[in-house]
């Protein structure tokens, strides 16, 4: 992705959870030991977490959803989850995914913070399944989750879905 098209998606990133998605993603590079231009990897997810009270949620927001306080940070998540329900997305409102789909979705539980969607492959296909999650950069860099079949072979898998994720270029937007 050239300069100008790195400048122009940042940008565009105005709503509430565009500008969370950056901040976790930035979050996910910093526990990977990464910065956002490169391709990074993590284990598990980055939840918000309040100084004050101790909650720890997500999807990230401005307060905290227990004490009302606005000191929040990130921390790690736990890598792992339930998948509780999950379909095929062929049609997408964000144009990266209109034109390269479809896409193995699911809506995952996580151990303790709450739920995410999560990009996944055919080896997750059963609602009540055990999953593994990861972290990575899209071709926006934004943190997007990926749930897999756990296991030695799941970082690969989320490897290789997060490498097609990034792989998106603003290019395949053009008709």
């Amino acid at each position: 992705m050239s300069v100008d098209e790195k400048a122009r998606l940042q940008l565009a990133r105005t709503s509430f959870g565009s500008a969370m998605g950056l901040q976790a993603a930035k979050a996910a590079a910093g526990q990977a030991g990464k910065d956002l231009a490169g391709p990074w990897l993590l284990a598990g997810v980055v939840v918000q977490h309040c100084a004050a009270c101790g909650a720890s949620f997500y999807p990230a927001r401005p307060l905290c959803s227990h004490c009302l306080s606005e000191k929040l940070d990130w921390k790690p998540g736990s890598p792992k989850g339930k998948l509780l329900s999950f379909t095929t997305l062929h049609v997408s409102l964000n144009d990266l995914f209109r034109k390269n789909g479809p896409w193995l979705v699911g809506l995952v539980a996580l151990a303790s913070e709450g739920n995410i969607y999560a990009f996944m492959d055919e080896s997750v296909a059963n609602c009540g399944q055990e999953v593994e999650l990861f972290t990575a950069p899209d071709a926006t860099g934004e943190a997007i989750f990926i749930a897999v079949q756990p296991g030695e072979k799941a970082q690969g898998q989320a490897r290789h879905i997060a490498e097609k994720l990034a792989a998106l270029k603003m290019d395949s937007l053009v008709d």
